[in-house]
């Protein structure tokens, strides 16, 4: 894998924005598409909880969204829209499997757009392994070996999260606010790889859903994200409530693992 900062990726973007902040282009409208039934790619990244695809397809009614998880997605998805050369994609399915870019432009192929309150200055593939598996799944299916992505990093070189802040490096010139395009191109051996990865876990989340039994503990916790608090304890922040003493994931007060992970 291969990543590289690309200048005319972002020279690409940024001059869209100035046309239209200059009434040079007018943004289409748009709308969210419902998700298509089944499997998503979001239900099987790394870094991510597989026990949210569990529950979105056993449940008849989905729990609803709390005021901070709509703000922030409302906030992600406008910037995504209002950035993207293109409508919205159509997801593509393969092995069972949904994936669904967010961007193409024929001069560059496809693109993620990523919206953030983390640091510019964090390292995408170790603070953000859910976007790199993410790419790999969108550059397999859609048949590309690399895939641009886009970040907008709205605190700039610092972050908005407590535990956090004061991570800079001493010398950094501040930055209020961040936008970095960078190129990732893939081995055709990294994709299959991946992608292996993503039916395995498919099988799983599918074989639950049949059964109708979430997911064993051990196989969830391989891939929860989590945090070292001090003294070495393990804090699964995504179990959490948010700031506003919401549960960060709409599942929380029906998961079975809860008890056990929030103390």
């Amino acid at each position: 894998m291969i990543q590289r900062r690309n200048s005319a990726v972002e020279s690409l973007y940024l001059n869209r924005l100035e046309d239209y902040l200059t009434g040079e282009i007018e943004l289409p409208a748009s709308r969210l598409n419902k998700r298509p039934p089944g499997i998503h790619q979001s239900d099987l990244n790394d870094n991510s909880c597989i026990l949210k695809g569990y529950y979105a397809n056993t449940l008849e009614e989905l729990p609803p969204m709390g005021v901070e998880t709509i703000l922030r997605f409302a906030t992600g998805r406008f910037w995504e829209r209002g950035v993207a050369f293109s409508g919205e994609l159509e997801p593509k399915q393969l092995d069972r499997i949904w994936v669904t870019p967010d961007d193409y432009h024929p001069d560059i192929g496809i693109s993620e757009i990523k919206h953030t309150i983390s640091s510019s200055l964090s390292d995408v593939r170790t603070d953000f392994p859910q976007w790199v598996c993410q790419m790999k799944n969108q550059a397999y299916v859609f048949e590309e070996d690399h895939v641009n992505l886009i970040v907008m990093f709205v605190t700039g070189n610092t972050a908005s999260f407590a535990w956090d802040r004061g991570n800079m490096p001493k010398g950094t010139r501040y930055r209020g606010v961040a936008f970095i395009a960078w190129t990732f191109e893939f081995t055709e051996a990294e994709l299959e790889d991946n992608w292996k990865k993503m039916v395995e876990r498919r099988d799983l989340l599918e074989s639950s859903i049949n059964d109708e039994i979430p997911i064993h503990r051990d196989i969830v916790l391989e891939q929860l994200p989590c945090r070292l608090k001090k003294g070495g304890k393990k804090s699964y922040w995504m179990c959490e409530k948010n700031s506003l003493g919401e549960p960060r994931c709409g599942y929380r007060d029906i998961c079975y693992l809860k008890k056990e992970l929030i103390k």
